[in-house]
């Protein structure tokens, strides 16, 4: 049996492009799907990213590669684009009443499941 390929949630996508949008102008996705190529230049286009669906891990190493050259920003960048991305999931959707009851300690213990439901 062979090694598995890490796939990420869709979610991923779809708030990074919108994070993107926000920042640099409705023409963003455009200029990243421009440096890009194939499948994954036309999902950022057109911001094709279903959220529940499951994506190459690849791909999303290579939109934040591709994004900080298109945008001359610091490797600083991706972690800023994670960061914002999490705040935007737990701010909205099932995980807001999560964060507001749920204490410290038990968001900590549950972080691997928490993990799986991004990352696979």
């Amino acid at each position: 049996m062979g090694i598995e390929e890490i796939r990420v949630k869709g979610i991923c996508f779809s708030n990074f492009v919108s994070i993107c949008q926000q920042d640099f102008g409705n023409e963003a996705n455009k200029r990243i799907a421009g440096a890009l190529s194939g499948e994954l230049a036309h999902e950022v286009e057109h911001k094709a990213f279903v959220k529940g669906v499951w994506y190459p891990v690849a791909w999303y190493r290579e939109l934040h590669a591709v994004s900080q050259r298109v945008f001359e920003v610091g490797p600083d960048f991706s972690s800023q684009m994670g960061r914002r991305s999490t705040l935007e999931d737990l701010s909205s959707g099932i995980y807001k009443v999560f964060v507001k009851v749920a204490s410290p300690q038990f968001i900590l213990s549950t972080s691997a499941m928490i993990f799986r439901t991004y990352y696979e």
